[in-house]
């Protein structure tokens, strides 16, 4: 495995790039139909996210893309990446994805996503298209994490 800013993607800073891993056609296939991100702020969520769109929705859950836990050598960033298929026809998959307090802290995370909002929205809309942007959060306390990915 290599570790270091050359494998971070230029889209979202702290992912790195497939090349990264041993098995850069894995990761690459999870990433390949991504085209839906939920961002959520412990380290613990994506994987109990992606368990409960199995469990309670019936989607399958692709695997996990990165995880400081399993890949602590590749990256030192406090955040998980789980992937899961909608079961749409377009194979169009959902990021589940989280950043711990750690040295990456969450701010950080928040701030790169508005810059990624605003390159997609800006890229979608240079290509002729339209694209809409929404968001859904719901306060810390009494979490119900069914409602939370429902609105999402």
């Amino acid at each position: 495995m290599k570790r270091g800013t050359d494998y971070w993607s230029e889209y979202i800073v702290h992912i790195p790039l497939p090349t990264a891993f041993p098995d850069p056609e894995h990761h690459a296939k999870l990433l390949a139909n991504v085209r839906y991100l939920l961002l959520v702020g412990s380290l613990m969520r994506p994987r109990r996210l992606a368990n409960l769109c199995e469990s309670k929705f019936g989607l399958k859950k692709l695997g996990t893309y990165f995880n400081i836990v399993d890949h602590y050598e590749i990256c030192d960033r406090e955040y998980c990446v789980e992937i899961v298929d909608l079961g749409l026809e377009s194979g169009e998959t959902m990021a589940i994805v989280s950043h711990g307090i750690g040295g990456s802290g969450a701010e950080i995370v928040i701030k790169e996503m508005r810059a990624l909002i605003h390159k997609l929205v800006q890229e979608v809309d240079e290509a002729g298209y339209s694209v809409a942007v929404g968001t859904a959060t719901h306060s810390a306390g009494g979490i119900d994490m069914e409602v939370l990915v429902k609105s999402a």
